[in-house]
């Protein structure tokens, strides 16, 4: 009796101890991923104070570097965290949870060919008119030369537009077929940040390459000019 009264104490301190220690592993897990966020934080302002300091921006302007700098940093932490959080309370398979970090990047790289593919048609409009005098080309010159600004400022109020009625789904059933809703706020975000972040001059590039990265990358330097 004594023996069996002994050992019910003895599983009544080791599951005790194993309640704390899971307790600590948790509180660790938190600690861990506040430091992750401070970092990742330290590193988005140091990037925006770096472009401000070296290069000149105009305030007039909404697509300016550091503006895309932040709305990076929103899509990076605070969207995709969200976005993570709705997939674990859904108890997404670790197969959609792959698709999806695919997708993202599939989006980001599809938005830097399609800016691409307006770059060289603006090239070829260019090409076109060196033929003509030069005074007729002085007029029209500045009309093709500001197709991308026009096209930047055209994703910037769409996007703005989409966030500002929250109408996330229409434009994801047009783009990607409608994957599931609490991924479509995530995937407009990618699809006009990516294009933005392009469209800037320089283009705001990404290190897809860089060694741990999960699913968003740090930015490749800052070299904001207008």
């Amino acid at each position: 009796m004594n023996q069996l009264v002994h050992k019910v104490v003895e599983c009544k301190l080791c599951l005790s101890s194993q309640q704390r220690m899971d307790e600590q592993a948790k509180q660790h897990q938190h600690v861990v991923s506040d430091l992750q966020n401070q970092l990742e934080t330290l590193k988005i302002e140091k990037c925006v104070a770096n472009s401000r300091s070296v290069h000149s921006e105009s305030l007039n302007d909404p697509c300016r570097g550091s503006e895309l700098v932040t709305m990076y940093r929103e899509l990076k932490t605070q969207i995709w965290g969200e976005t993570k959080e709705k997939m674990t309370k859904l108890r997404f398979e670790q197969k959609q949870k792959d698709r999806t970090k695919e997708l993202i990047k599939e989006i980001f790289e599809k938005g830097k060919k399609d800016v691409l593919l307006k770059r060289q048609e603006k090239d070829r409009m260019l090409k076109q008119i060196s033929g003509i005098p030069n005074t007729v080309q002085e007029n029209i010159s500045p009309y093709i030369q500001s197709s991308m600004d026009n096209l930047k400022m055209f994703f910037f109020l769409h996007f703005q537009d989409i966030k500002n009625t929250s109408d996330f789904k229409t434009f994801v059933k047009e783009e990607y077929q409608c994957p599931h809703e609490v991924l479509h706020e995530l995937y407009v975000h990618c699809y006009f940040v990516s294009r933005l972040m392009e469209l800037h001059d320089p283009p705001i590039e990404l290190c897809w390459d860089s060694p741990g990265v999960d699913v968003f990358p740090d930015l490749l330097g800052m070299n904001v000019s207008h």
